[in-house]
């Protein structure tokens, strides 16, 4: 449990992300799979994405320091996906939606 390992970290901001870089189009693609939706995704060219903040092209996170601070190397993605429908359903769905927004 990740909250657990981390109850008593009291310095700084710690990020806790896969160690996956993902494009926009796999994830939402992945998502669909996962909670069996039917799509017709159109890939698109992230600078084609019109966005309330601007957003590098590629991003991501160094997961050194949650790794060094849990033990362990974080989970990928998918897994993440699959353990988050079994247990939460749609309301991580709408989550999610919100988050890619």
């Amino acid at each position: 449990n990740i909250g657990l390992s981390l109850r008593n970290y009291t310095d700084n901001i710690v990020n806790i992300c896969g160690n996956i870089v993902v494009n926009i189009y796999d994830f939402a693609s992945d998502i669909a799979k996962i909670f069996n939706f039917k799509t017709n995704l159109v890939p698109i060219k992230s600078r084609d994405i019109i966005r309330s903040a601007k957003r590098p092209l590629l991003g991501g996170l160094n997961t050194d320091k949650v790794e060094n601070l849990i033990g362990r190397k974080m989970m990928h993605y998918i897994d993440n996906l699959k353990i988050m429908h079994k247990n939460f359903g749609w309301m991580v769905l709408f989550i999610l939606l919100m988050i890619l927004k």
